[in-house]
């Protein structure tokens, strides 16, 4: 009968094993079971196909998960298909691949996982290969972004951006996405960081090409507003009168804890910090507080410091 075979002259027939199948009574040999079914038990008399997710090779007993980064779409298949680049699949047993989502992508085949765009890059849709270098003038800050973003004016960034970095003064940016800070121009200057546009310097002072500040003309000399250069005073004629303007910036340090003794060495070493970051000789700076008196401090301390200078105004200028 089906499911059984037998040799010639032989007294009985015997069960087709795991693997194996008769389709029809009075067979002499069982069939293999083909590439992509199986036959599970003995004295079987059909093969079955594997479902979709799995495969088997000829004469099977059972049918195998495709693996991670496969898929096998039909019923009886042979083999698992490798997933595409730009798509993945993350288990077992998967009848279809999936498109990696905007901010991730797979750059090669069979992979079972979507990698996440680094910081200046994004990936704007879905089933990528590749991410996307932010443009000059934008940044991306994070990874697996799915759109950059516009630098703002004031601001400028290379391609490929994490982020956007202050025009420093004497340069700025006029408007959003720029790819770099223009050089102030000669006779105007840009004294702040992010500035957008340059300012023009008065009447009695110059400047060169990218000044973060206006040069007081020497004496003898003037300019007109917007001059790179100053020019002599006409014989006979006085130079406009100066004014001084005294600039005083104050600032403080809050200490915890620290004892009274240690308070001298500590505001004198603040004090040098200071005259190294502003290095400029015409600025003063000194304490303009006591500290406690010699005790452990309870709590906190704010001792105040005040950086002076006398500044030197051309008429008209604010």
């Amino acid at each position: 009968k089906a499911g059984t075979f037998s040799a010639a002259d032989a007294s009985s027939c015997e069960e087709c094993e795991p693997g194996k199948y008769a389709a029809t009574d009075e067979s002499t040999t069982c069939v293999l079971a083909n590439g992509g079914s199986f036959v599970a038990q003995a004295g079987a008399s059909a093969q079955e196909p594997c479902g979709a997710g799995t495969y088997s090779a000829a004469g099977a007993t059972s049918c195998l998960d495709c693996g991670p980064g496969s898929f096998a779409q039909e019923e009886g298949s042979t083999t698992c298909l490798v997933v595409n680049a730009g798509s993945f699949v993350a288990g077992k047993g998967a009848t279809a691949q999936e498109p990696c989502e905007p901010g991730t992508f797979s750059s090669d085949a069979g992979l079972s996982r979507c990698e996440a765009s680094p910081p200046g890059y994004y990936v704007p849709k879905s089933g990528q290969v590749a991410a996307v270098p932010a443009d000059a003038g934008h940044f991306v800050a994070k990874s697996g972004a799915s759109e950059q973003t516009a630098c703002l004016a004031g601001s400028a960034a290379a391609a490929r951006a994490s982020s956007c970095t202050l025009c420093e003064p004497g340069r700025f940016a006029a408007a959003a996405e720029a790819a770099s800070c223009e050089l102030a121009l000669p006779g105007t200057y840009v004294s702040t960081s992010g500035a957008t546009a340059a300012s023009t310097c008065p009447a009695g002072r110059y400047s060169g090409i990218g000044a973060p500040h206006c040069e007081l003309c020497a004496e003898g000399k003037t300019s007109d507003p917007g001059a790179s250069t100053c020019t002599p005073i006409d014989a006979g004629k006085a130079g406009a009168p100066l004014s001084t303007i005294a600039v005083d910036v104050a600032s403080s340090l809050v200490l915890e804890g620290v004892d009274a003794d240690d308070l001298t060495a500590i505001v004198e070493a603040v004090l040098e910090s200071v005259r190294e970051e502003v290095a400029n000789e015409d600025i003063t700076i000194s304490q303009s507080s006591t500290p406690a008196e010699r005790r452990r401090l309870a709590s906190t301390q704010e001792i105040a410091f005040v950086a002076r200078a006398d500044y030197s105004a051309v008429p008209g200028e604010d």
